[in-house]
């Protein structure tokens, strides 16, 4: 049994503890490092290890490497092509910018759903997943972010949110930014949760800091080119080229570092919640967080 020293009455533990290891479900759309680092991460821990990896998911089985990651560990596939998907049903992209691609991203997920329910999974893991879904409604859902979310504005306000470049490109152009992190949260069902985007939720855990190295650049002259695209049109200037290659550093430094880390954390019934305040259990007490840094010397708690 988990101790609750130091924990508030009502608070609540996510997952616990019990005998067998918790089932976990990793969904992917693309090229599968965070989903390799954590299986590599699970056989690393043997037996020893507080969940498994009971099925991998993907939305995109043409192009994803879902199949040839889940072969080398033994691990069945579920596949819903999503862009299959929204064709069948007269929809030439799967934008969920209208109400007809928004209808069919929540019967996409409900389709979903039914092909992972089967495997009885107790939570899943993000690794890539690229669709806004509801998911998280059906069962506790970890992200990874290339951003750290604990940084806010006056009002509370995560500045480093949002998809793809945004915050790469948000640190390239700030003056005072010198550094990324990797974030992991929990995140809230998308379309349910009123005003939810994609990067809601409480930041389980951050990464070590990945310098920022603007190449000779200045934030000034990025943010000029960032000021002066013309909307609609994919970038491929300077500010985005760095922001490419902070990407891809930011995953390897970042992502593998916190990712599995805090999924075992997770499944080790080390995180609990009461309204909007996040603990985390270190030894047999109990503390109140903002989130935990992880990185090669340990983990280290941060404070609200």
């Amino acid at each position: 049994m988990i101790e609750r020293s130091g924990l508030p009455a009502g608070a609540e533990i996510w997952l616990g503890q019990r005998a067998e290891p918790w089932r976990g479900a990793i969904l992917m759309s693309g090229t599968g490092v965070n989903a390799g680092a954590l299986l590599a991460d699970l056989e690393s821990r043997g037996g020893t290890a507080p969940w498994q990896c009971v099925v991998m998911g993907t939305d995109a089985p043409l192009t994803s490497q879902t199949s040839r990651i889940a072969g080398r560990y033994g691990c069945p596939v579920v596949a819903l092509d999503i862009r299959e998907f929204y064709r069948k049903r007269g929809l030439d992209t799967i934008s969920i910018a209208t109400e007809a691609g928004r209808a069919a991203r929540q019967e996409w997920t409900a389709e979903f759903w039914r092909l992972l329910a089967p495997y009885r999974p107790d939570f899943a893991l993000l690794a890539g997943f690229m669709p806004l879904t509801d998911l998280p409604a059906c069962l506790p859902c970890l992200n990874v972010h290339p951003g750290d979310l604990t940084v806010t504005d006056a009002a509370g306000v995560r500045l480093l949110a949002g998809l793809a470049y945004r915050p790469i490109e948000y640190v390239l152009c700030d003056d005072d930014m010198t550094e990324l992190r990797s974030s992991v949260i929990l995140p809230s069902p998308f379309f349910q949760a009123s005003g939810a985007t994609v990067d809601d939720g409480p930041v389980l855990g951050i990464s070590p800091a990945v310098p920022v190295d603007r190449g000779g650049a200045t934030a000034a002259g990025l943010r000029k080119i960032r000021d002066g695209r013309t909307p609609g049109v994919v970038p491929q200037d300077e500010l985005r080229r760095l922001a490419q290659s902070h990407l891809e550093k930011l995953k390897n430094q970042g992502d593998l570092a916190v990712f599995p880390a805090v999924a075992a954390a997770f499944a080790g019934g080390r995180y609990a919640r009461l309204g909007e305040r996040l603990f985390f259990r270190t030894a047999d007490t109990w503390q109140e967080v903002r989130t935990v840094a992880f990185g090669p010397a340990g983990e280290k708690t941060v404070a609200g």
